[in-house]
């Protein structure tokens, strides 16, 4: 059933209570929901979005800012807005490191195999897409001219599906169901402890959206509600404690990792070319796809590096146009629009002539989901239009090709596992008296040197091959004490409820549960002990399938 918590009471005793309805949260409940279990699966948002849950999201950022719009109080929480683009870790993010006793995980990769397998359930790509020797690979690469071979290099391939899950659409789970229950506009502001039983919790406090509170009793407790989120109403769990739930070795909150990103360096190549939809990206056989490059497992652990990559985006004469990014936004979101194109290419190679058409944008792409918003995206459309008419003619007649002589770096960046990089609570609260949390982290010299080295192995082999000239301020021997370039928000808030086994350093042991609590879990990336170079989503989902088999 659908519950509206300013609405409805709660009368209900409850087996399992999930605590966001996020992919982490909503894989779970699907993976459950046939158990025989009462379960209820609580979302601080509605249906829509509204104002006063946006607010909700307020933080305040220390070092690298966090992005406004990168923590979705509705149902369907970031699924809302992501699209789609996944790729697996790789095998060695999973193994232990002897130069870092932080970057080691409590499962190994061939554990959560079965569980990637699992999560094309859903509509993820089958994991061997991912093979740069897969039919996918091969049928983009084949029609590109330009390669990076070197032995310290690899390629690593990232998918989309090209209609991206909306976990949303889990809706129907709960309309006629009497044993899984949604509240919304049900805010967790804390777990509390069962009084008669100081290793265990009874339920959970909500407020409704006017503040005033709910009390929602359960067996089991998962905490799907976010990277930050999760962390927050640990530390916002006093009845265990004034450090919190989980927090007797104060590492709740602690060694927050992200992906920083941002465009760095450039390619001049010494011949233009036509077509590299191998790097540059292309939709094929329902999916969108591009490889990244990424140092090779033996490199990275012969000179103790991170897993960072880098992403090839050709220079068209309307890149960064805002124009053009308004106008995809506005496609992309037109499901009449969007699916009739994708329909007319079904069979097609189709090459992508932006980098936000696999989603990675400036922000711009939020603005249409208001009446003023949607006129400042049609505003810079027209204030571009000669590039975006550019645009429209090389998508319309896409047998044509535009000469690329200029490629662009766009970086992602792996970060370690740092104790001072956390979330803590500031004296302000929101709306709901719940506290502010302050995100404080930055790249640490490790960070910095493992991705400087990638820009020096990506010279070498640009002039080795003589696909022309590099330029990155990062290949300055001077950069490490300067402002550092690559500092954009990723939106991917990982690590600070890590999984280990020592309690002195993580929060949950390898299925999840929190450390000397019997009945509390905690599910989503902030469970990852370590970053890789990928989008979370298909992994978060993973390990939810894995948890929901562990509860079974």
């Amino acid at each position: 059933m659908i519950f509206d918590l300013n609405k409805d009471d709660v009368k209900k005793e409850y087996d399992i209570c999930i605590v966001g309805t996020g992919p982490a949260g909503i894989v779970l409940v699907n993976e459950l929901a046939k158990t025989g279990k009462k379960i209820c699966i609580l979302e601080s948002g509605g249906i829509k979005k509204s104002a006063k849950t946006d607010a909700l999201r307020e933080t305040k950022s220390d070092g690298i800012k966090i992005k406004t719009y990168s923590r979705e109080r509705v149902f369907g929480g970031a699924s809302k807005t992501w699209a789609g683009l996944s790729s697996l870790y790789d095998s060695d993010d999973f193994n232990s490191k002897q130069w870092s006793k932080y970057l080691s995980w409590p499962i190994s990769y061939e554990e959560l195999l079965p569980y990637y397998k699992k999560a094309v359930t859903y509509k993820f790509p089958n994991i061997n897409l991912f093979s740069t020797k897969s039919v996918l690979s091969k049928k983009i690469a084949n029609q590109t001219q330009l390669f990076f071979h070197n032995d310290s290099l690899q390629d690593k391939m990232f998918i989309a599906s090209a209609s991206p899950k909306r976990f949303a659409e889990y809706y129907d789970i709960f309309v006629n169901s009497d044993d899984v229950d949604l509240f919304l506009h049900a805010t967790v502001g804390e777990i509390r402890k069962d009084k008669n039983n100081s290793t265990s919790s009874d339920g959970v406090v909500v407020y409704k959206s006017n503040g005033d509170k709910r009390f929602i009793s359960a067996r089991k407790i998962i905490i799907a509600a976010g990277g930050i989120d999760n962390a927050v109403i640990l530390l916002n769990s006093k009845s265990f404690g004034l450090q919190g739930l989980g927090n007797g070795h104060d590492v709740v909150g602690r060694f927050l990792m992200n992906h920083p990103k941002s465009n760095c360096g450039i390619i001049e190549l010494h011949t233009p070319i036509k077509k590299a939809p191998y790097y540059f990206g292309a939709m094929i056989d329902g999916y969108a796809a591009y490889a990244g490059i990424q140092l090779t497992k033996t490199f990275r652990e012969e000179k103790q590096l991170l897993n960072s990559y880098l992403r090839l985006e050709p220079m068209f004469p309307w890149s960064d146009s805002k124009g053009v990014e308004s106008l995809i936004t506005i496609i992309t979101n037109s499901k009449v629009i969007f699916s009739n194109w994708k329909k007319l290419n079904k069979n097609k190679l189709v090459y992508l002539r932006d980098y936000s058409e696999t989603g990675d944008d400036s922000g711009i792409k939020n603005n249409h989901r208001s009446v003023k918003g949607f006129v400042k995206l049609l505003f810079y459309i027209t204030s571009d239009i000669s590039m975006v008419g550019q645009y429209v003619f090389y998508r319309l007649f896409s047998k044509l090709n535009p000469s690329i002589s200029k490629v662009r770096i766009r970086n992602f960046m792996e970060m370690e596992p740092e104790w001072s990089n956390r979330i803590t609570l500031s004296e302000e609260v929101n709306g709901l008296s719940i506290p502010v949390p302050i995100v404080a982290h930055s790249v640490t010299k490790k960070d910095k040197e493992s991705m400087i080295v990638l820009h020096k192995v990506l010279f070498d082999t640009v002039s080795s091959s003589n696909i022309g000239v590099f330029k990155s301020p990062l290949l300055d021997n001077s950069i490490l004490g300067k402002d550092w370039p690559i500092n954009q928000d990723a939106s991917h808030y990982i690590g600070t409820t890590r999984m280990g086994d020592n309690p002195e350093t993580s929060v949950v042991d390898g299925n999840c549960r929190i450390h000397g609590i019997n009945n509390v879990y905690v599910a989503g990336s902030s469970i990852f002990a370590t970053s890789g170079c990928v989008n979370p989503t298909l992994t978060i989902a993973a390990l939810a399938i894995r948890l929901a088999k562990h509860l079974k």
